[in-house]
Parts: C-alpha cells; sequence; structure tokens
C-alpha cells in the first residue's frame, strides 16, 4: 500500500516576499534535524510538509525547544575579507578556509566565492552586511528575544507560520532586506513621518537558515561568459534599466525556484547546488533568459515556477530591498514561443550595454531596458497576443533607433529576419488593416530588394537570409513616412519603380496577396489609416516566405463580392501593370510574353496617376490592352479620385483571380 503522509498547510511561509520565501527553505531545514525523511513543496503559493506520524504541535515544539539553528553570530571570515579588499585579491580568505571545519566552509560559501577576487552572494551583501543592517546582529538579536520572551515566542511563531493575527510584534530592525514589510512606511509626502515595520523574530530565524542554502560552487565559475553574482544559484544579472532614472537601482534578481512534488532536505539542496536554468546550450545570466529558459523548460525537472525576486536599491545606495515580480511558470507546452524568444536573444546581447552606476546615468541610451522588459512579459504570459504585439513594436522602434545613429549602424547589427510564427501569436484572427499590412510587407521578401530596405537602411546578404546596415548614411531608398501612411505607400511604389531597370519586370513580387474585399475597404477609405502606419515597419521584418497560411484563408479563388465598383474597379484597370505575376485570363495570359507590362511602363502610369492626370494614364494602358488584343471600354466621364490613395492603393498585392476578374468588367464582349 501506498504510504500515507500527513500534510501541513504554512500559510505564513509564502512567496509574497523574499524572506517568507526563504522562510520555506529554512522551515524544511529546521525539521530536518529531526525528520530527515520529511518533505516539502510550494502548492498554491505557500509552503506545504509532508511527514508521517507527525502533528502540528510536535513541529512547534521541536521549532521552539529542539531545534539548533545554524550559528552566525560570528562571521569568522570579516578579518580575512577586510585584507582581501584593502589587497583587491581572495587569497586571505582562502587560506583562512582551508583551516576550516566543514560547517564553516558551508556558510563561507554561502556568503562568497573567490575567483581573483571575492564575489559576493547578493543575499547577505558583501559578506554578511547590507549597508548598516548587519544579518550577525540580527541573528543574535532574534536568538535574544524568543529565548526572553518565552510566553510570546509561540504567539510569534504561529504568526509567522501560519499568519494567524497577533496583538504586537516586537521592533526588530536587522530584516528590511529580505521582509518588504519591515521597511520603514512614509506618510504620504512627509519624509520625517514614518512607521517602523514589524515582523516575527521567528520570521527572520528561519529565512536565515533558508538563505544559507544558496551555497557558491566552484562549477559555477568556469564558463568564460559567467559572472561573478551568477557563482551563486538561480542569482541573475541586474536587468537593464528602462529609463534613466532607473540606471543603478537594481543590483541583481534572484529566481526563487517553486516545485509541487514533495521533496527532501537532500533533494532541494542537490536542486540549489545545481542552480540549472539554461537557454540554449549556455546559461541564463539576466532575468530575461531565466523567463526564456522557464518557457523553454531548460531548467531542472520537478520545478513548477519561479517567484523573481529584484534586488532593489530604495532609501540608500548601501541598502536594498527584495521587490517581489511576476511569477513565472515553467511549462514544456509552449517550445515554439521559446524558439521565437531564442532569435532574438542573441541580437539583444549585442545591442549596446547601459552603465550601471547612478553616476553613469547620463550615458543611458535606452535600447535594451524596454527590449528585455517585453521579453520577459512575453515568456511570462506567452498566450497574450498584446505581449507580443508590443515586443514586435520594441523591435522595430530599436532597429530604427540603431538606423539613425551613425555610430551604431557600424556597431551592431540589424535584427535579423524573425520567424512568421510571430505573426500568428500577434494576431491569431487579424483585422482586415493587418491583413493588408501583412501583404505589403512580404513584397520583395524572396529577393535581394525586400520592402524592408525602404524603411531601414539595410540591405541583404545573397542568400536574403541576414540583413546588414548600409555601409555609408541611409540609402536614397528609405522613404516610408509612418506619420503620413498613404504618402509613404506611394513613395516606395516609387521608389522600386526608380531603383528598377526600366526594361524589367515590376519590382513587387510578393509572396502574399489580399483579397478584393479587404483592398475594397481601403480604397474606399474604410480603413484605420493609423494601424497600417503603425504596422508596416514591424512586420517588413519578418520573413514571409517561410509563412503558411490557414487552409482556405489566402486563396487564389476569386472574389464572391459582385458589387466590388467605384474606386475598386477603376485601380484593378491600372492593377495588371503594376504586378510582376502572369494573369491567367481564358485560355492564355492577359498579355502576351513580348507585351508582358515592364518597370518602365509602370513609372509613366504612377506619375500620371498621381497627378490624377485621368485621361493620359487611361489612353496610356487602353494602348496597351489593344495591342495585346484586349480591346476596353472607352473612356467613363466624370472621375473623380483621389490620386494619392490609388497610388497607395497599386503599391499593395492583390490575387492574381482576382485582378483577372477585375479587368474582364473593362473588356468588351468579342464578337460571335
Amino acid at each position: 500500500m501506498p504510504e500515507k503522509l500527513h500534510v501541513f498547510h504554512f500559510y505564513g511561509v509564502n512567496t509574497h516576499s523574499l524572506g517568507s520565501y526563504l522562510m520555506g527553505l529554512g522551515l524544511l531545514a529546521a525539521c530536518a534535524q529531526k525528520w530527515p525523511n520529511i518533505r516539502g513543496c510550494w502548492r498554491d503559493g505557500h509552503f506545504v510538509l509532508l511527514m508521517r506520524d507527525m502533528s502540528e504541535e510536535t513541529i512547534l515544539d521541536h521549532l521552539q525547544s529542539a531545534w539548533q539553528p545554524t550559528e552566525y553570530s560570528q562571521r569568522w571570515w570579516a578579518t580575512s575579507q577586510k585584507n582581501d579588499t584593502k589587497e583587491k585579491t581572495d587569497k586571505r580568505v582562502w587560506e583562512d578556509r582551508n583551516n576550516r571545519r566543514d560547517q564553516a566552509v558551508r556558510l563561507l560559501d554561502s556568503q562568497m566565492v573567490g575567483l581573483r577576487r571575492n564575489h559576493f552572494n547578493i543575499l547577505f551583501g558583501t559578506g554578511g552586511n547590507i549597508g548598516k543592517r548587519d544579518l550577525a546582529k540580527g541573528f543574535i538579536e532574534a536568538d535574544l528575544m524568543i529565548k526572553k520572551y518565552t510566553q510570546r515566542s509561540r504567539p510569534w511563531l504561529r504568526h509567522s507560520l501560519f499568519g494567524e493575527p497577533i496583538d504586537e510584534l516586537p521592533d526588530f530592525g536587522n530584516a528590511s532586506t529580505w521582509f518588504v514589510s519591515a521597511n520603514k512606511r512614509f506618510n504620504s509626502g512627509q519624509k520625517k513621518w514614518f512607521k517602523d515595520g514589524k515582523i516575527s523574530p521567528w520570521s527572520f530565524r528561519l529565512a536565515l537558515e533558508g538563505a544559507l542554502l544558496f551555497r557558491g560552487s566552484s562549477s559555477k565559475r568556469l564558463g568564460s561568459a559567467t559572472r561573478g553574482q551568477a557563482a551563486f544559484p538561480f542569482v541573475a544579472s541586474a536587468a537593464s534599466p528602462v529609463g534613466s532614472g532607473e540606471v543603478g537601482k537594481s543590483k541583481a534578481e534572484l529566481w526563487a525556484p517553486l516545485w509541487s512534488q514533495p521533496a527532501t532536505l537532500m533533494e532541494v539542496s542537490v536542486l540549489l547546488s545545481r542552480g540549472l536554468a539554461k537557454v540554449g546550450n549556455r546559461g541564463a545570466s539576466w532575468p530575461h533568459e531565466f523567463a526564456v529558459a522557464a518557457l523553454d523548460a531548460g531548467v531542472d525537472f520537478g520545478l513548477e515556477a519561479f517567484a523573481p525576486f529584484e534586488l532593489r536599491e530604495t532609501t540608500s545606495k548601501q541598502v536594498y530591498e527584495a521587490i517581489p515580480r511576476e511569477i513565472v511558470s515553467v511549462t514544456e507546452s509552449n517550445r515554439n514561443d521559446s524558439e521565437l524568444l531564442f532569435e532574438l536573444l542573441p541580437w539583444v546581447d549585442r545591442l549596446p550595454p547601459e552603465p550601471r552606476r547612478s553616476e553613469d546615468k547620463g550615458r543611458f541610451q535606452g535600447l535594451r531596458g524596454p527590449l528585455e522588459s517585453s521579453i520577459r512579459k512575453v515568456a511570462a504570459s506567452p498566450h497574450e497576443p498584446e505581449n507580443w504585439r508590443r515586443l514586435l513594436l520594441l523591435i522595430a522602434e530599436t532597429q530604427g533607433q540603431l538606423d539613425r545613429n551613425k555610430t551604431w549602424r557600424g556597431k551592431v547589427k540589424p535584427v535579423g529576419f524573425l520567424s512568421p510564427d510571430c505573426f500568428n501569436r500577434c494576431w491569431p484572427a487579424p483585422p482586415p488593416e493587418i491583413r493588408l499590412v501583412r501583404a505589403v510587407a512580404s513584397i520583395g521578401t524572396d529577393s535581394l530588394y525586400p520592402i524592408t530596405a525602404n524603411i531601414f537602411g539595410v540591405e541583404t546578404s545573397s542568400n536574403n537570409k541576414n540583413l546588414r546596415f548600409t555601409d555609408a548614411e541611409r540609402p536614397p531608398r528609405v522613404v516610408w513616412f509612418q506619420t503620413d501612411p498613404l504618402r509613404g505607400l506611394a513613395a516606395i511604389l516609387e521608389r522600386r519603380l526608380v531603383d528598377t531597370d526600366p526594361t524589367n519586370p515590376s519590382p513587387l513580387s510578393s509572396s502574399l496577396g489580399l483579397t478584393a474585399e479587404d483592398l475594397a475597404l481601403f480604397v474606399s477609405e474604410q480603413m484605420d489609416i493609423e494601424m497600417i502606419g503603425k504596422w508596416l515597419a514591424p512586420l517588413s521584418l519578418i520573413d514571409w516566405s517561410r509563412f503558411k497560411p490557414e487552409p482556405g484563408r489566402l486563396s487564389e479563388e476569386p472574389s464572391s463580392v459582385t458589387c466590388l465598383d467605384g474606386i475598386f474597379l477603376w485601380q484593378t484597370f491600372f492593377k495588371p501593370f503594376f504586378s510582376p505575376k502572369i494573369i491567367r485570363f481564358g485560355a492564355g495570359p492577359l498579355f502576351p510574353e513580348h507585351l508582358r507590362p515592364k518597370a518602365g511602363l509602370a513609372r509613366r502610369l504612377f506619375y500620371l496617376i498621381r497627378q490624377e492626370e485621368w485621361l493620359e494614364a487611361f489612353a496610356l494602358a487602353r494602348a496597351h490592352y489593344l495591342a495585346s488584343g484586349r480591346p476596353v471600354i472607352s473612356f467613363p466621364e466624370g472621375i473623380k479620385v483621389n490620386g494619392a490613395l490609388l497610388s497607395a492603393a497599386l503599391l499593395v498585392p492583390l490575387s492574381s483571380r482576382d485582378m483577372a476578374h477585375g479587368v474582364k468588367r473593362w473588356l468588351l464582349p468579342a464578337k460571335a
């Protein structure tokens, strides 16, 4: 029969603060002194213990009477550390370490790791001092309070473990780094009016015991890219600031692991000693990389989530508090999502780094921080399309900033073409405006002249997969105007026609085409033009040659709508001259091979249409139809069309069958 275990829920031990999280580890370590097989895990945001033949009172009795916490009243390495700091080395501490017993060595390993210099565990500040907060004094103070106030000790303990209300807590001021509730609480706008937060001494005692499990190891120091802080498990470097006022505020982040399967202290110790979180084949170093590792399940088996805590300056430069951040779940069901983010990480790593000291905030550039934050939000909530859209916008904005800065253009590569799966994450059901932008963005994807080259100062390599900034200034072909989308679309069409040899076909080959219904909405001015201007640059960064539309979504079947008249019908008359597609009409092509429209003819038509010279434009196109044996009706009188709108519409790819269906209405019926 399976073993039956008693389950004990400790609702006061939760992930609301770093100290409360550390209490869970400390509680497991304390109980394991008496019950080595006791197991612990996290359920619904609080800590749970599981054990046979045990009661709630036996746990409380053990903690209050029999538990021997790890001695932290003396930091034996303090003198050696001070000498090493003066000499800028780690030799004194390591020489002293070789003469210590195992327990003393384990205590040191949780504080610092030597790597030419002593690198400190951010949980303990600089070897046990966090500004004016001395953890050794806190240990002594908590021990004296518990022993002195024996009658109050039990209610304090129950308050710590179960969150039971209590009339009064003692003044205890050395724990506010881990416990946000222990910070001073200022009256709004009044610097001198404040109230000291209070916690139970049992909370600090258990949290300190749990923090000592985060020991550094020599294996964590072998990677050439590993920073000093990364010598300790699940510790990430500080995220890049998103504003100049944030420079130097964040020190690091602890990504506390949460597991839902019961584990013994030995198993938890192994988990913390490994500290496994990787992106691809390397360890995660930044918070956004930890988030991607969680999304990709690139962590130890059995982890359910991470509870990130940002260690951040709030009152002074030497004092920082652990601010809880959004919990990130670990899952394997979103592997495709993580692969999309993997493509971005190398590019983000190459962006200019931000300053780390507040004195250098004048050098803030603002490139990495917003991207890192957005990647983190996507990894935390990959099913939210808004998070993906925000990330795609930031990528385009960052690309534009690099493009407009001459120094950055020479040092940083542009982002490569993104997977079209990004589009599906952004818009599971795209609106007509986005479908139009998608069709325009696919122009030139299969050539060395993608439309992104008209938006950013980039050029493609021979395989059309890698982008690079042009060596000189932004070339003349960059003509996109986001603030005036109609003018910008027309400018792109004009520039592509100018850059193409007049004897070559139209340079508007595309991977995707728009339906007649959507194009009719555009030319009848029923679309949100600002949305089109907002999204063309981001969607131009996607490799549309790899896009696989859903069956029937982008078919070449002609539109079933028969009332497509007015300006839509007018633009279909000119559309074949701007499309490089061979339009099938009856048994053969619309134009014979020797009369296929070239870029030179399309350019002449474009200028006439933009200037609203309708009679001349109609005559030029009609002559070409007649030369191909396709007589058309006479010029319709009373034409009133916005030339700028029609010029922009001619850039938008239309399916071949819809073009043929529209042209058919212009042709005279053949004689019997």
